[in-house]
């Protein structure tokens, strides 16, 4: 009968699921070795493959699950792959290993809750097959970051991570690059650190192209002086010498309190709290 996905996750009657173990056993030089998981439907099947869901979650110990990915339909790879499964069969898993491993798998299948019951009987039966190749080249086939873009103050540093589809490719090399070293560098395990006001974009990239980039905005915190009584509640503030200096002023908020209504060079008053006179870049600022 149809059901929600927060049900079938967690069907625990043994008819409902299906557990199976795939054994890797290498011997002699550490070349990795790949495997594949596919589920192949059989020609018989009465339910349509957007009626199903399917639910594959691993494990190393057989005690621990972690879901492989979410519920789905049943769905085609399209085409034939490297590891001889043909088109018509649904990619559950994929990875590779450098040492002797067993995994065990636990397969979910029910109806899915936007199925119409209908009165007739259905029914929808899956094989699994496993295949392994140690010449198979497992290619990452996209690269995700935890951030799109973030605001980091200068001075400080930030951590980027990225994953990669699938989570386990032959080669696991992650280049990190920022287009603007001068605003921000990138270490080889994804931390930036700040180096200037400004912004800049930070790229990861698999070793066969795939990327993804984060748009990283660095600032200096800006000072409020001589804030007085005006009209309008209006007061000059400076930013540090080594501050980024834009016309767009409006970009730079550096008090969520205050609204940036205009930016010039200024010659600074002794009673705005500088000694001496000089110009710096000035924002006014209206509360």
């Amino acid at each position: 009968y149809p059901m929600e996905d927060s049900v079938g996750k967690v069907l625990s009657d043994p008819n409902q699921m299906f557990d199976f173990t795939v054994n890797i056993n290498l011997y002699g030089s550490k070349t990795p070795v790949s495997y594949e998981v596919t589920a192949e439907k059989d020609e018989n099947s009465t339910l349509g493959d957007s009626d199903v869901r399917i639910y594959l979650e691993k494990s190393t110990d057989g005690t621990n699950y972690n879901a492989v990915s979410q519920p789905s339909g049943y769905i085609p790879m399209g085409d034939a792959d490297e590891f001889g499964a043909q088109g018509a069969e649904m990619l559950l898993d994929r990875g590779n290993t450098t040492d002797t491993v067993t995994y065990n798998y636990r397969l979910r299948m029910w109806v899915g809750s936007n199925y119409q019951v209908s009165g007739e009987e259905r029914h929808f039966t899956l094989k699994v097959n496993v295949y392994g190749n140690d010449g198979v080249n497992v290619e990452v086939n996209g690269v995700e970051l935890d951030k799109s873009s973030a605001t980091v103050k200068l001075t400080n540093s930030l951590q980027l991570n990225a994953s990669t589809t699938p989570a386990s490719p032959s080669d696991k090399t992650i280049t990190w690059t920022s287009s603007d070293p001068r605003i921000a560098t990138v270490t080889n395990t994804g931390l930036v650190e700040t180096k200037g006001v400004g912004t800049t974009t930070i790229t990861a990239t698999a070793p066969n192209g795939w990327n993804q980039a984060a748009r990283i905005i660095t600032k200096e915190e800006a000072e409020l002086v001589g804030c007085e009584e005006r009209t309008a509640m209006s007061c000059p503030i400076w930013l540090a010498t080594n501050a980024y200096w834009t016309s767009s002023a409006s970009s730079y908020d550096s008090n969520s309190a205050w609204t940036i209504i205009n930016d010039y060079p200024r010659l600074h008053d002794v009673d705005v709290g500088i000694s001496g006179y000089g110009v710096r870049p000035v924002l006014d600022v209206s509360k």
